[in-house]
């Protein structure tokens, strides 16, 4: 797809008028800030020299790669934003668990052929378990200012990320800042963007309660 209609598809002003739809928004964003964390962290400490290591097969190996890890866990960051502004929203927040849960699973399910296989055959069964704890998690607290989300897995995607750890201490801010940008962005286009009751009501539907 183009870029301007990624950008357009991602940052533009469409309703956000179904569950599925909510669906693909998580995604979207999941990958979205997943590959600014890696990408923009990597083009930051490359300097001037950025363009010359990008252009190397090996190190664009090595930053799909890092997109993918970072993608698993950016996939936690947001499905835990749309709990912080759901969760107002239902009356039972188990329904909200349970199409957390659901949908998860399906996204995962959906972007399992695309994993590189150097990530290992059970990349997508550690990514749906770990999305089944944070939901399990969710569920016996409250749910986070968004603002906040970004610290409680900053560190797993600054790790990830390929540049030689020499050159990367101690920046992780930078990473927990980048998270913290596009985690608010997002829960700012999903309240602008989606009729929050409506969305909850289809998500009881979908999950049969």
């Amino acid at each position: 797809m183009p870029l301007p209609e990624m950008l357009k598809g991602l940052f533009g002003r469409a309703r956000l008028a179904s569950a599925r739809q909510l669906e693909d928004f998580w995604q979207a964003r999941a990958a979205f800030i997943a590959q600014k964390c890696v990408i923009e962290y990597c083009r930051a400490r490359a300097g001037m020299n950025w363009q010359r290591l990008f252009s190397e097969a090996p190190f664009q190996q090595a930053v799909h790669r890092a997109s993918w890890r970072a993608w698993s866990i950016t996939l936690l960051d947001v499905a835990e934003m749309l709990d912080a502004v759901l969760r107002p929203e239902v009356s039972e927040p188990a329904v909200l668990h349970d199409w957390l849960r659901q949908a998860g699973a399906r996204i995962i399910a959906g972007q399992q052929g695309k994993m590189p296989a150097a990530l290992g055959a059970d990349f997508a069964q550690i990514t749906r378990r770990r999305l089944a704890g944070l939901v399990e998690d969710l569920a016996s607290r409250a749910p986070l200012p968004v603002k906040d989300i970004a610290r409680q897995r900053a560190q797993e995607v600054f790790d990830i990320i390929p540049i030689h750890p020499d050159l990367k201490a101690p920046d992780v801010d930078y990473v927990t800042n980048t998270l913290r940008v596009f985690l608010v962005r997002a829960c700012d286009d999903l309240r602008t963007q989606a009729d929050l009751p409506a969305l909850v009501r289809e998500m009881a539907d979908r999950t049969g309660s």
